[in-house]
């Protein structure tokens, strides 16, 4: 495997006619990290994650991989390789051959190549399919093929393309694990897309996250669930109640409850947005606990989830008390824990 390159973002825009779809973003990933670009449909991560790839070129700005400016080359002179949402394995093809067929392509001979294909397919544990046509795999399986496809190129840059997208909810764990914990061993820099954010924080080191093409946050993943710097951050990283904070002399609080554990915005604050987990649920009358009435409680085995009714407005909480039988219409007391609470200053305008 070649050495892992830096990727750097340099004010770069991408227009389509007179639409900017990327809006003079910059960033680093730094050399075998993962970074993954997060956001909804339409907010630029794909063609952000192209414009990696050379697939698209930037209407300004400039992208550089290691210590060159590749913003005008062409893919095949970047050392980077792509792994679609679409496997796009060949089925005339053997296992074997779907992957050896890119070293094909750049002149190696068939022997040595198909030597490399296996040692790539040894990597994400098919040494022994290489004979198979890609109909007799599973669908798990043929996604370990696109992988070992793209590592046999010894790329310096690995992206991924909503890589899980086709696969049921078991396997889509299973293979986040596989493909981080490969990304690790092989120290690789990747840029993984996706718009799943439990996906973004198990294989991530850092996560941009992306809006109406622009960097709405950039951080680790726990930077980005506890500290979400916007509304919109705050509700796309997770569930997250957003209530109105009111200021007094000894801070921020919200309907009675003091905030001092919040992190975030601190002198201009106008909403703070608690995770449900972060709600703590206690009897009613209790000490510095805010009033709340039971709206409906889901039993969902491991954990409750509660709808409750609060002068500040509604809230979702999660109670992993599993025995504590919560019913609609209980009045409880309500505290925050000292995490999981963000204090935001505005909601941003959409650019």
């Amino acid at each position: 495997m070649k050495k892992a390159a830096v990727i750097e973002f340099k004010n770069v825009i991408k227009r389509y006619g007179d639409t900017e779809v990327v809006k003079n973003i910059s960033f680093k990933v730094e050399a075998g990290s993962l970074v993954t670009l997060l956001g909804p449909s339409g907010c630029g991560k794909t063609t952000t994650l192209r414009m990696i790839a050379g697939l698209e070129q930037p209407s300004e700005g400039q992208i550089w991989i290691g210590d060159q400016d590749v913003t005008l080359l062409p893919p095949l002179a970047r050392n980077v390789s792509m792994m679609f949402q679409s496997y796009a394995l060949f089925p005339h093809m053997k296992v074997i051959d779907n992957v050896a067929y890119g070293l094909l392509n750049q002149g190696l001979k068939k022997k040595a190549a198909q030597e490399r294909g296996l040692e790539a397919l040894e990597q994400v544990g098919l040494g022994h399919l290489g004979h198979r046509w890609p109909s007799e795999l599973s669908g798990g399986q043929q996604q370990r093929v696109a992988l070992a496809r793209a590592l046999v190129m010894e790329p310096s840059v690995l992206l991924f393309d909503e890589p899980l997208s086709n696969l049921d909810a078991r396997l889509r764990r299973q293979m986040r694990e596989e493909i981080r914990a490969l990304q690790q061993r092989l120290g690789i820099t990747a840029v993984y897309v996706t718009h799943d954010q439990n996906e973004a924080l198990a294989v991530s080191d850092q996560i941009i996250v992306m809006n109406v093409g622009v960097i709405a946050q950039q951080g680790t993943p726990q930077e980005l669930y506890q500290q979400p710097n916007s509304e919109f951050v705050a509700g796309f990283m997770g569930e997250a109640n957003l209530l109105p904070v009111e200021k007094n002399a000894q801070g921020y609080h919200l309907g009675g409850l003091p905030l001092a554990h919040a992190t975030g915005a601190k002198n201009d604050a106008t909403q703070v947005a608690v995770r449900p987990e972060a709600i703590v649920i206690k009897a009613i009358g209790e000490p510095n606990t805010l009033k709340a009435t039971v709206k409906k409680a889901t039993y969902l085995g491991m954990m409750w989830e509660i709808e409750l009714d609060t002068s500040v407005g509604n809230m979702f909480a999660i109670s992993a008390d599993v025995l504590m039988p919560y019913r609609s219409g209980d009045e409880v007391g309500v505290a925050l824990a000292p995490y999981g609470v963000s204090l935001i200053s505005e909601i941003p305008k959409s650019q």
